[in-house]
């Protein structure tokens, strides 16, 4: 018998993990600075140009205003104060946000790895998988771009990241997870702190608390040590929007949670065929109409056209899904017109380009399924997170499903398990070349 030691054969016996971690982060800065640097001197329009404005009122007055002097709830507030201090300190207010969101888009592969690393810490080598995660996430070319575009996504991005890895560190505080531990009082505090950020950076994660505790107590037995924890993480998450929501009330005389808005994201989900063209219908709204006038107005509208189509809207529902998830993202890259225009035009580069694309997409997509399905055997409550994420976030066919940006909150978390995927294919090609 050969007693002696087998080789590594995978990147867990051969790299030193905060060394290689450095180097993935690195590789993801560099990239985003670069993509950062082409995009100098471009002007926010859209969306974009909205936050560019209350930050700029922000500073110049002191009003979160789109327009100067006429208060708003249109927007979240945490993303228009991150921008606040560009419009005050840098001449080139947009350019030096775009440097400085490339630094925390990069570190976000912190904390997918380790958000991995707690999800993946039944398995044999679970660094190999959460390594991996992370250069997905570092060079995942949506989330390049994203960083460098004047939009809530990046700020979204590194919030959600905390919140999720505070919220498991949290179900573990007083078990058996390695490391020091805060009490698992402080950690729920924390994690609904977190995941209040969130909520005032993208409104959409407003039930997600609520949501994923529901998830985790309903796949876990005997949850009395949870329960608790989950009920004081959530009760600190709507404590921390609580301030905006007195704040809209003194500015607009209404009670808005954290923004307007969902009215026209629910008339959108009533609507079936093709993605309407909904900014006309928002310009039919009577002038003088304030924008939670309007919005109560598409909820009422909404709600009625719900009840009167719900079997049709059930019908399209598989539409709405592919429409969802089932994207290149190629038009962060200027690759935006139907694929007709490019092959009459004989541009076979953007055709290719959108199809590589697709494949990473479909890619992605399927290697977090198989790498959850592999976690069968070590299941841990960063698995039951993880669908959690993805059913939330998918409900999305329900309401305004159609900018694809809106399922990049959970394919972020989807990278953990298609990591999980690659980690295990590598050692599977490791053990073939012994």
């Amino acid at each position: 018998m050969n007693n002696m030691p087998s080789q590594p054969s995978t990147i867990e016996g051969r790299v030193r993990f905060p060394h290689a971690l450095a180097w993935v982060f690195g590789l993801g800065l560099v990239l985003r600075l670069a993509y950062a640097w082409s995009q100098s001197g471009a002007v926010p329009d859209g969306d974009a140009a909205d936050y560019a404005a209350i930050a700029r009122n922000l500073f110049q007055t002191g009003s979160f205003a789109i327009e100067p002097g006429v208060l708003t709830a249109r927007r979240p507030p945490l993303y228009p104060f991150f921008l606040t201090p560009f419009a005050a300190l840098c001449p080139a207010p947009w350019d030096g946000a775009r440097w400085i969101q490339a630094l925390l888009d990069a570190s976000s592969c912190l904390w997918v790895f380790g958000i991995a690393s707690r999800t993946f810490r039944r398995l044999p080598r679970p660094r190999s998988a959460a390594l991996a995660a992370a250069a997905i996430y570092a060079l995942h070319p949506a989330f390049i771009a994203y960083s460098s575009l004047i939009l809530t996504e990046t700020l979204f991005f590194w919030c959600w990241g905390l919140a999720l890895w505070l919220l498991l560190r949290m179900l573990e505080d007083g078990g058996p997870a390695d490391g020091p531990r805060t009490g698992p009082w402080f950690s729920s505090v924390l994690a609904g702190g977190a995941l209040g950020l969130c909520i005032l950076c993208r409104p959409t994660v407003i039930a997600f608390p609520l949501f994923a505790s529901a998830a985790l107590l309903a796949t876990r037995r005997g949850c009395r040590a949870w329960l608790p924890r989950l009920a004081l993480m959530t009760a600190a998450a709507y404590a921390a929007i609580l301030p905006w929501t007195v704040r809209n009330h003194g500015a607009t005389g209404q009670w808005v949670p954290v923004a307007t808005g969902g009215g026209i994201s629910f008339w959108v989900g009533a609507q079936v065929g093709t993605y309407p063209f909904w900014q006309a219908e928002l310009q039919k709204a009577p002038a003088g109409r304030t924008d939670v006038e309007v919005d109560r107005e598409l909820y009422a509208r909404a709600k009625a056209e719900y009840s009167a189509r719900w079997p049709a809207i059930l019908l399209d529902l598989p539409r709405r899904t592919a429409h969802f998830w089932l994207t290149s993202h190629s038009s962060l890259y200027g690759i935006d017109r139907p694929a007709s225009e490019y092959r009459s035009a004989g541009r076979w580069l953007p055709l290719a380009l959108r199809a590589s694309l697709w494949g990473l997409q479909l890619a992605l997509l399927s290697a977090g399924a198989w790498g959850l399905w592999l976690m069968r055997p070590a299941w841990t409550p960063g698995c039951t997170l993880g669908l959690a994420v993805f059913a939330y976030y998918s409900l999305h066919i329900l309401i305004d499903y159609g900018p694809n940006r809106y399922h990049l909150p959970a394919l972020m978390i989807w990278m953990v398990f298609a990591g999980r995927a690659a980690a295990g294919l590598a050692r599977r090609m490791g053990r073939q070349k012994l």
